[in-house]
């Protein structure tokens, strides 16, 4: 994956604009299960979950408050 300039709105980035593909979010996803302690739900196993980052963000801000 490519990286983000530090002046880009974060909100606005399209993962696949970064270079994520069917492979790289199947390894996204194991990587921030096993980072985090969580398990993506088939819920958000969708499109539109890694479709932007701050979709993805909001994804696992979701997973880790379910955890408390």
């Amino acid at each position: 994956m490519r990286s983000v300039p530090p002046d880009v709105d974060w909100s606005t980035v399209r993962l696949p604009d970064l270079g994520l593909d069917s492979m790289s979010a199947i390894e996204l996803v194991l990587t921030i299960e096993e980072r985090f302690g969580v398990q993506f739900p088939d819920e958000l196993l969708v499109r539109e979950t890694f479709e932007y980052l701050s979709s993805l963000e909001a994804a696992v801000r979701s997973m880790l408050g379910e955890r408390t």
